[in-house]
């Protein structure tokens, strides 16, 4: 991630390779890599919904509050989220 810590900046988008399903308790997101399925919900779950298409950061932020640079860095680090050119 090229974002300086406790910002969110550039473009962000879904990694590819992943399932994902819409329940009434945020998103279960399945990596095909083989890692565990997980649920998302909160602020990750509204970042995940709203990265369907590359978004600015600037405009997560907006959607998802001051806690959006933290949790862009947890979804990156799980593979799920990466930042784009």
């Amino acid at each position: 991630m090229t974002s300086a810590p406790g910002r969110a900046t550039g473009t962000w988008a879904r990694c590819g390779g992943i399932l994902s399903y819409r329940t009434s308790g945020g998103t279960v997101v399945l990596p095909l890599s083989g890692r565990t399925a997980m649920t998302l919900s909160g602020v990750e779950d509204v970042l995940w919904t709203a990265a369907a298409e590359p978004t600015p950061a600037d405009a997560l932020v907006a959607l998802a509050g001051d806690s959006a640079p933290a949790a862009l860095a947890e979804l990156a680090g799980l593979g799920l989220m990466c930042e784009v050119a």
